[in-house]
């Protein structure tokens, strides 16, 4: 027969490590936007690299490997060390001026979300909190060829 102060203190510390590492994962929400059309994009992959500076992330320190759902959207949990995220698209280009896939700080993204720019159309959605809204298009049969 256990003691009733032992199974107390065991439970209060599981509970205490749960919520610990609760408070060291974030959740983000990637949502994925035809920049011509302005309608979300389903089932688009996306592969993630992450890091705790931009030159990890390049380095590929964590990857991460999300397709969105019928709504064009994606959810990522990531640990608390993770600051920068950079997303690679499949079969589609990102709506901007630089070739380059943008890096994203996640700091920034929890508190007041991230916009990327849209060189593709009007659309527009404003910042969410939580939320990386990206536009895309998809690839020119040249830029298929190049893979």
């Amino acid at each position: 027969m256990t003691n009733p102060a032992f199974r107390f203190l065991s439970l209060a510390a599981l509970v205490s490590c749960s919520s610990i590492s609760a408070a060291q994962t974030r959740h983000i929400t990637i949502r994925v936007i035809d920049g011509r059309t302005g309608e979300r994009v389903p089932k688009q992959r996306l592969l993630i690299f992450a890091g705790h500076d931009p030159a990890s992330a390049d380095r590929e320190e964590s990857s991460f490997d999300v397709t969105t759902g019928p709504s064009g959207t994606a959810e990522l949990s990531l640990p608390a060390t993770i600051q920068q995220i950079k997303m690679y698209t499949e079969w589609r280009t990102y709506c901007e001026k630089t070739s380059a896939p943008p890096m994203f700080n996640v700091t920034q993204i929890i508190s007041h979300g991230i916009t990327a720019p849209n060189a593709c159309g009007r659309a527009h959605v404003q910042d969410q909190p939580g939320t990386v809204i990206v536009y895309l298009r998809p690839q020119s049969l040249w830029e298929k060829m190049q893979h």
